[in-house]
């Protein structure tokens, strides 16, 4: 794919995981008692989305963290042997399946 075209495909998905991370800063009040933002899951790895949330967000330093795609069950793992729970005040997700129709 073109850039250009890679830029339209992504547009809308960007749009959306932006939408998102706003209205979970929305819930703990400004947008400055934000600091870090650690990009973790299928999409934690991408450059492409890492870039636009760090030039969307200037003031808040972006993270994506070593096997960004295991955060998820790395986490699970440590509640489940130290029965800590660290949380996420927000998340987002897409769907990965269609349903087949015939």
């Amino acid at each position: 794919l073109s850039g250009k075209k890679m830029k339209q495909f992504m547009a809308e998905c960007l749009t959306q995981i932006k939408e998102c991370i706003d209205a979970a800063i929305a819930t703990i009040g400004a947008r400055s008692t934000v600091h870090i933002i650690y990009l973790v899951g299928g999409f934690g790895g991408c450059r492409y989305i890492a870039e636009d949330i760090r030039l969307y967000y200037d003031r808040v330093r972006v993270i994506i963290p070593d096997k960004q795609e295991l955060a998820v069950v790395r986490g699970a793992c440590l509640y489940h042997r130290e029965g800590v729970l660290h949380t996420a005040d927000a998340t987002y997700g897409t769907a990965a399946m269609i349903p087949y129709d015939e």
